[in-house]
């Protein structure tokens, strides 16, 4: 018994030590904000309503309503402070690892390994420390784990109402990226 559950143990441990050198680079390295700072200006300033409806006005070239949830649930969920990001994106990691190692099946140290490397493949592609980028954890980042959750639902082999929130958590992924008018 003890044999069957350290393939899996191993896993944990090596998505738990990929997430702590994430988390601790993340607070090591400045955010690059790009062009968010008239977002956060404004989740800072204005009540969600406001900012929601002014929005609706005039949201130029790209409509992306998830992420004026998430500017708001990060504001009351870390604090108005620079590492509210920081937190988040911690929060994005250890939540996409759990999601990664959730879908992998290890019954054995071959199961082990090939779910090693696809740990490595998803966070050590050249792609994914962009994602760490805030604006783009609110656009790429999350749908990655919205679609891990999707995944996961699907894996359970329930019937069409779990089918119909697997499409309905894809329809909430495809609102959080950028969409042009």
């Amino acid at each position: 018994m003890m044999e069957s559950a350290l393939p899996r143990l191993a896993l944990w441990f090596v998505a738990a030590a990929i997430v702590a050198l994430y988390a601790h680079a993340i607070f090591y390295t400045p955010i690059a904000y790009n062009d968010q700072f008239q977002e956060i200006y404004y989740t800072l300033t204005w009540s969600p309503a406001e900012y929601l409806s002014n929005y609706l006005d005039w949201h130029g070239p790209l409509f992306r309503p998830g992420e004026i949830i998430l500017r708001y649930l990060i504001l009351y969920g870390f604090g108005g402070h620079p590492f509210a990001y920081n937190y988040f994106q911690i929060l994005y990691l250890a939540l996409t690892a759990i999601g990664a190692v959730s879908l992998i099946s290890c019954r054995n140290w071959t199961d082990a390994g090939a779910g090693i490397t696809a740990l490595t493949f998803i966070f050590g592609h050249h792609a994914f420390p962009a994602v760490l980028e805030a604006n783009i954890t609110f656009s790429n980042g999350l749908v990655l784990l919205l679609m891990l959750v999707a995944l996961q639902i699907l894996q359970s082999k329930g019937g069409l109402s779990t089918q119909i929130v697997a499409i309905a958590i894809s329809v909430a992924a495809a609102l959080t990226k950028e969409v042009k008018d």
